[in-house]
């Protein structure tokens, strides 16, 4: 037994704590609750704790233990609090090794999979768009700090005014100022906090509040951090400051504040903006677009003219600036086109307070461009000269402004958490988003009094695809005001007031806010989707089903069909032109997802009509399933038809699915929930129709609807069927059970699952096994419980495919998971009856794996394949594609095939499948489209039907089993930049799928050979654009691929059966495009630059196992 003490001392909190641990002999049994990673040097042990308190330096001292010190501790602790595994929430400890609960993770369960704390105060996004999120903490890109990584290096922390509430309630109680109502603002802002006073000045203390009563104006300094439990943890400096020493100065005040023992002196504006003076500036704006990932190539426009401001009313405090504009130029990047920009004659007014632009004027024939781009320039004159944190209003919206001085005369501004409508539509999956990093900052040069200079201001922006992070866009604005010579006298205006010259020289009021613009179309030159119907016809035909030109025709016509109304989508739909497309058209109405589209779809489908209209009536609601813009509209529509059983048993079925997805999305928008009312009405139609079902197929359509919407409340009626119900049905709510997240189960149903696949209360069928071990996997069993399920393997239990299936999907994970793997191989060399060949290698055929699809530069794919076999042919089997992001995985489309009854065909001397119950006879193919469940297509249904095509041959032929094109990103969000644009930034994606397949069997010969076959197009496309009246600017950027899969299988059953599958990717190629375009008004020249690049992609057959490469060896002699 090895023994090693830990000390450990955190600076600031004199926290010590001291524990003496044991570790058991490598290879010995294990004596205590803990795995503790050793390293031994000198025949020293060394423990290496991880020590995170709030953000300061913790000091560990390792000291060998001595005989007097060592404690028979049998317990893992944690070297901070002493708590095991992390606390009784955390996770419990087992034979050395923690196991954890739901929601923590890491060797001590000490790390969170809550990812709420790498959020902000007021912003969604994940460690601010700036790091990635790892145990609930930020670990920041290079050049960013903070714990939210709010913050670049160099500037002033993001967040100080997100805590202003909280330090003013600690100031306000040290004054004996009542702050019950700041403390709830503060709570509710950022939850649990606590406020700690330091007596000494601390470099860290970055952040300044200032507090004002009669006598003071006090700048306090403090910081902020947030420790291991969760917890916001203010530090600021002592409550001590003096009074203010005010000296009148000619025409201005300048203001000495002393705070403690950091004193400086800060000039205000005495000689900023006199009245009756005006002074000139240069003014500049160099914008430039491009590729994210290749910015060397200049491209964009540069705005240029001489901007004169006035002071021609007001006080030290409260001016009135009347801005003029004059000579304005413009040139386009790099080719120097001179373009025009009209409209800025008229003067405009601006209300400065103290350093803050309030509100300003405009002449009433200013038009909305004209306007933002000249509260872009007067947003330049809204500058601090005091360290801190201030809330402006400027054309980015309602800002965070971070002032820093670098010296008496220059400083430096960052704005962060910008409140602005930006209009986000977006998907709920992670891998199908965008992501939006930008950076925000503002340089000043004043004079000693106070005078502004000179001001550099950037707006950088970068827009990427999750799905590939490789493909995007960049936007960087860059403006400049250089003052011009001295001031000179201007004219003042008389008024008691500023609301009475407003008034009197008849100004429209208005904040510095930008309002959206969009260039009317001209000379009937706007996309309609009626032109582009004629465009993209040939794109949409059925042989391009599959490719990457029809999935390229849905992304660019989706946008513009959104718009459209209802006539124009009808009379598209009834042209003679689209007979033969019709389907593909359906696809583009699905996902469309408006209320006239879906009135278009209706009148011409969904009706009482013939079958080949409902089949493609099914079309448009399986379009309607995968789409990403759910209207309560459509959803009440669906429940209402859903009411009655329409006639045709397929459309109605799917009817049923696009229903229940349609409402699940609805339910996860903001705002939404399970509890929505229209939600619940449809979960309450389901369980009435499920109730009402007097047969086994009624309730499949049902089950199929509760798997598709994935409430939580209908998870314990599944359970029921799944215990209580026949085959048939229980498999189903176990499919249903599967597709629900993991982290809805605890202990309570984790004895559910086990009782299904150990079989304690009765005997299910092996498809319900194996799905329950399914989802035991999924949840991470820890060693205990990973030892039981492995006892299986000695059991007498002759279902020898399921223990087949239970070692290949075992393997599958180990190769995934290196600490996985660790645990399994520990379980089996620590029991001798579990670790022996007859044990281990149990016949079956059934298999697991799981193989990368594609790697950089495609997509990140994984490609998984599930097959359980019974009596030598296949039961269940499952092809899924996912696309991968970091750890995140969404599955693009699940090909499932399922079969029974089949074995009476195949002679096996296998004895489990003499065990098998008699079943009917039949095949099938059941679709998942990006989680969605489809309406399953029936081969056959008894042996008759089986015969049949058998002798008459049609099963083969290749068979269409689904055609389709559906969305994939759908999102969109505006971007507003500080001169007075607005960025529109949308990526929008489409995958094409023909897949098909053919079956042929040969009783003479005893053998069966099936194919399947699914040709792929996938189209990604992202767009960056601005648009004002003298420039518009567009960035377009796409990836495009078709990769295939093919997946043929052989069966040998003239002795004992022998299946060799085999998985194969055609070779492809990864198309990458990029465009940028800028045109200007006063010139016909448009400006366009292109490059694309195409790489060729490899074609490979996946190694499966050597078992099956064993078999295909066997059948290829044969």
């Amino acid at each position: 037994m090895s023994h090693v003490r830990i000390e450990t001392s955190i600076s600031g909190s004199e926290k010590h704590v001291n524990a003496i641990y044991k570790t058991p002999k490598i290879g010995s049994s294990c004596s205590s609750n803990v795995w503790l990673p050793l390293l031994v040097t000198s025949c020293v042990p060394v423990l290496f704790v991880p020590i995170a308190e709030s953000a300061f330096a913790a000091n560990v001292t390792v000291i060998p233990a001595s005989k007097e010190n060592i404690a028979s501790v049998t317990s893992v602790q944690s070297a901070i609090d002493g708590t095991i595994c992390g606390g009784p929430d955390h996770g419990i400890c087992t034979c050395g090794t923690c196991s954890c609960f739901d929601s923590w993770s890491g060797d001590n369960c000490e790390c969170t999979t809550d990812t709420s704390g790498c959020k902000a105060p007021s912003n969604d996004a994940l460690c601010s768009g700036h790091g990635d999120c790892s145990c609930g903490r930020c670990i920041c890109d290079k050049s960013f700090y903070g714990p939210f990584c709010e913050t670049k290096d160099g500037e002033q922390p993001a967040l100080c005014s997100s805590y202003e509430d909280c330090i003013r309630c600690a100031v306000y109680e040290i004054n004996d100022i009542p702050c019950q109502n700041l403390d709830k603002k503060c709570r509710e802002k950022i939850g649990l906090y606590k406020v700690e006073l330091i007596v000494t000045t601390e470099d860290f203390l970055n952040c300044t509040f200032r507090f004002n009563d009669e006598e003071n104006v006090c700048d306090y300094k403090f910081s902020y951090a947030i420790t291991t439990k969760g917890e916001t943890l203010l530090k600021v400096q002592n409550f001590q400051c003096k009074e203010i020493d005010l000296i009148a100065a000619g025409l201005g005040i300048a203001v000495a504040i002393v705070v403690g023992d950091f004193g400086y002196v800060a000039p205000a504006f005495g000689d900023a903006f006199n009245v009756g003076t005006e002074e000139t500036f240069a003014f500049s704006n160099n914008v430039q677009v491009g590729n994210a990932k290749n910015a060397t190539v200049s491209f964009g426009y540069r705005a240029m003219a001489t901007v004169i401001v006035g002071s021609v009313w007001g006080n030290e405090e409260t001016k009135l600036l009347k801005i003029q504009i004059q000579k304005p130029k413009l040139v386009s990047i790099p080719d120097e086109h001179i373009g025009v920009i009209v409209g800025m004659e008229s003067p405009f007014y601006a209300w400065w307070n103290l350093g803050l632009i309030r509100e300003v004027y405009f002449a009433t024939s200013d038009t909305i461009p004209v306007k933002n781009l000249k509260k872009g320039i007067c947003a330049l004159f809204q500058y601090q000269l005091l360290d801190g944190t201030y809330t402006e209003d400027d054309p980015s919206g309602q800002c965070e402004a971070k002032y820093i001085s670098h010296s008496s005369t220059r400083y430096h501004k960052s704005k962060g958490n910008c409140q602005y409508d930006a209009k986000r539509m977006e998907r709920h999956e992670y891998v199908l988003r965008s992501s939006l990093k930008t950076s925000r900052s503002t340089d000043y040069t004043v004079s000693t009094d106070g005078a502004l200079q000179k001001v550099t201001s950037q707006d950088y922006v970068k827009y990427l695809l999750n799905a590939h992070d490789q493909i995007g866009a960049y936007y960087e604005s860059i403006m400049q005001l250089n003052v011009q010579g001295s001031a000179q006298k201007t004219a003042t205006v008389e008024g008691s007031s500023l609301e009475a010259i407003v008034e009197q020289l008849g100004l429209q009021r208005e904040t510095l806010l930008t309002q959206e613009f969009k260039t009317p179309c001209k000379d009937n030159n706007c996309d309609s989707v009626i032109s582009l119907f004629k465009q993209y016809k040939n794109s949409l035909s059925n042989g391009n089903v599959g490719k990457e030109v029809s999935a390229t025709a849905l992304v660019d016509m989706v946008l513009v069909a959104r718009k459209a109304t209802k006539e124009d989508l009808l009379r598209v739909l009834k042209a003679k032109s689209s007979t033969e497309i019709k389907g593909q058209l359906l696809d583009l109405l699905g996902a469309v997802q408006t209320v006239a589209a879906h009135e278009a779809a209706k009148s011409e489908f969904l009706n009482d009509s013939e079958d080949e209209d409902m089949f493609l009536g099914e079309r448009y609601l399986q379009a309607l399933a995968v789409a990403t813009r759910p209207q309560k509209e459509i959803v009440e529509d669906l429940l209402q038809m859903a009411q009655t059983e329409h006639r045709n048993v397929k459309f109605y079925d799917s009817l049923i699915q696009s229903m229940t997805a349609v409402t699940r999305r609805y339910a996860q928008l903001e705002g939404n929930s399970y509890e929505t009312e229209v939600v619940k009405k449809v979960v309450a139609l389901l369980q009435e129709k499920l109730d009402e079902c007097s047969n086994d197929s009624c309730k499949l359509k049902y089950i199929r609807g509760f798997q598709n919407l994935k409430c939580p409340k209908t998870v314990d009626n599944l359970f029921k069927l799944a215990q209580e119900s026949t085959k048939a049905v229980s498999v189903a709510a176990m499919k249903a059970l599967r597709s629900f997240s993991v982290y809805l189960w605890n202990d309570e149903y984790r004895a559910k699952f086990e009782d299904i696949f150990f079989q304690v209360s009765k005997r299910y069928d092996s498809s319900a096994r194996t799905l329950a071990l399914d989802i035991l996997l999924d949840m991470k069993p820890d060693y205990d419980e990973l030892s039981h399920l492995l006892q299986f393997l000695k059991s007498s239990d002759k279902a020898y495919e399921v223990k087949q299936y239970l070692l290949q999907k075992l393997r599958m994970i180990a190769e995934q998971c290196t600490d996985f793997a660790m645990m399994l191989k520990s379980v089996i060399e620590n029991d001798p009856v579990l670790n022996n060949y007859h044990v281990l290698a149990p016949r079956g055929l059934s298999t697991a794996l799981s193989r990368k699809f594609s790697t950089a530069p495609s997509f990140n794919a994984s490609l998984t394949s599930l097959q359980e076999m019974s009596g030598g042919v296949l039961k269940r089997g499952i092809v899924d594609l996912t696309l991968d992001v970091d750890n995140e995985k969404t599955s693009l489309f699940t090909l499932g095939l399922y079969a029974g009854g089949m074995s009476s065909f195949v002679s096996s001397n296998d004895e489990d499948s003499n065990d098998v119950e008699e079943e009917d006879t039949t095949a099938g193919m059941e679709l998942l489209v990006q989680g969605v469940a489809m309406r399953p297509l029936e081969f056959f249904n008894g042996k008759g039907e089986l015969m049949g095509h058998v002798w008459s041959g049609t099963a083969s032929e290749p068979t269409p089993a689904y055609q389709a094109i559906t969305l994939l990103q759908d999102n969109e969000e505006q971007f507003a930049s500080h001169n007075g644009v607005i960025l529109t930034l949308r990526s929008t994606g489409a995958i094409s799928i023909d897949l098909n397949g053919q079956v042929t069997m040969s009783l003479w010969g005893r053998n069966a050979q099936s194919k399947v076959e699914q040709n792929t197009g996938i189209s990604m496309i992202g767009w960056l654009s601005l648009d004002t009246s003298f420039t518009t600017v567009n960035v377009q950027f796409s990836v495009e691929q078709e990769p295939q899969l093919h997946l043929t299988s052989a069966l040998d059953f003239s002795g004992d059966p022998a299946l060799c599958m085999q998985l194969m990717q055609p070779k492809s190629a990864l198309k990458q495009r990029f465009a940028k375009t800028i045109t200007l008004v006063g010139t016909s020249h448009r400006v366009l630059r292109k490059t694309s690049k195409t790489m060729k992609l490899n074609g490979l057959t996946h190694s499966l196992n050597r078992k099956n490469n064993d078999m295909c060896n066997l059948i290829s002699k044969s």
